[in-house]
């Protein structure tokens, strides 16, 4: 399953709420039927300096993601400084595939910070950046986006460096994607 999830439900509040965490100078090599590192809701969270590789199948390198209906984020979500080797798989039961990083609004919107800044994607699967679900990142009447990815080297995909699934809305700011 995933190899490192923060989880936080509405159902069992305060005790599954997920707050001020950071996942940092981590190494998670080959999950199975899911991610290397997911966060599900919650408020102000980092996930800094790891190292994920060889996501077997399923899911992500890095998600941010609200299936199974998660408590909305809030504060500021920051993905910085990551490696991701030959991350991102395919779902084909679901009918997806996925990043090396992978923001999924489906079951509610991301309607807080989003910053995704200096992570190289090496060998991605499908995509170095997945951004789907069909839901909305921010607010779709906003005068700047919530969502932010910047100083991002994405080198080797097997699909597309970035791939924003039609079906998403809102707005995201990109600078110095490479």
């Amino acid at each position: 399953d995933d190899g490192m999830a923060m989880w936080s439900f509405l159902e069992n509040v305060p005790t599954d709420y997920t707050e001020n965490n950071t996942y940092r100078f981590n190494t998670v090599q080959l999950p199975w039927l899911a991610n290397n590192i997911i966060v599900f809701g919650g408020k102000n969270h980092n996930i800094q300096d790891n190292i994920v590789m060889d996501t077997v199948t399923h899911g992500a390198g890095i998600s941010i993601s609200t299936k199974f209906t998660p408590t909305p984020y809030e504060g500021t979500i920051l993905v910085e400084r990551n490696t991701l080797l030959r991350t991102g798989s395919d779902d084909a039961g679901a009918g997806y595939s996925t990043g090396a990083i992978w923001i999924y609004a489906y079951d509610r919107d991301i309607d807080t910070e989003v910053i995704i800044r200096h992570n190289t994607a090496i060998d991605s699967t499908y995509y170095g950046l997945s951004i789907d679900g069909g839901k909305v990142l921010g607010s779709v009447n906003a005068s700047r986006a919530k969502v932010t990815v910047e100083d991002m080297v994405i080198d080797g995909a097997g699909l597309n460096g970035v791939s924003i699934s039609p079906t998403i809305r809102g707005a995201i700011n990109f600078k110095n994607v490479i």
